[in-house]
């Protein structure tokens, strides 16, 4: 098993943890995917995907702990260095971008902004994510988006679902 794949195990098992709602199981993951996660970067320092998912470990982390009162700003900001980092070694730029959007709305939350305008701040990050895959279409192949109650990827859709898909985002933001 390689250090990615270990990586992998360990941030599913944060996912796991989190969703059975485990505190001291989800304390433990969180440190066992990070030392993972660190240890494949550290090993295959080119690895976008092992840097992907120690960002996301960190967005996880501090999710919970804006639930428990604690400060997430170091988190949040380790998870979008790290999700930066990410996007500069793969061609996961559409997931990568959904990634900074969520991590910059939460904690434009956690500093005081409230409600519509970080939706409306993730609205416009993904309608962004959205044009750029209509000009960069290689570097958003993972791109989904929810369409009348299916997923499907931006780039599968034609110029005319697409152009839907991001006034239909838009619109959500007003």
């Amino acid at each position: 098993q390689s250090h990615e794949d270990l990586c992998e195990v360990e941030s599913l098992r944060v996912f796991v943890s989190r969703a059975l709602g485990n505190e001291a199981g989800q304390r433990q993951a969180f440190e066992r995917a990070i030392a993972a996660c660190r240890t494949a970067t550290s090993v295959e320092p080119e690895s976008g995907r092992a840097e992907l998912l120690l960002a996301l470990t960190y967005y996880r982390q501090a999710q919970n702990e804006i639930e428990a009162g604690i400060d997430p700003r170091p988190r949040l900001d380790l998870a979008i260095t790290g999700a930066r980092h990410a996007l500069d070694l793969s061609g996961r730029a559409g997931t990568i971008h959904e990634l900074l959007a969520l991590a910059n709305t939460l904690l434009a939350e956690y500093q005081g902004s409230h409600g519509s305008d970080s939706r409306a701040a993730l609205d416009e990050a993904i309608a962004n994510a959205q044009r750029a895959a209509q000009e960069s279409p290689d570097d958003y192949r993972d791109l989904l988006v929810r369409m009348a109650g299916y997923s499907d990827y931006f780039n599968d859709m034609n110029r005319d679902l697409q152009q839907e898909a991001i006034d239909r985002t838009e619109n959500e933001a007003l």
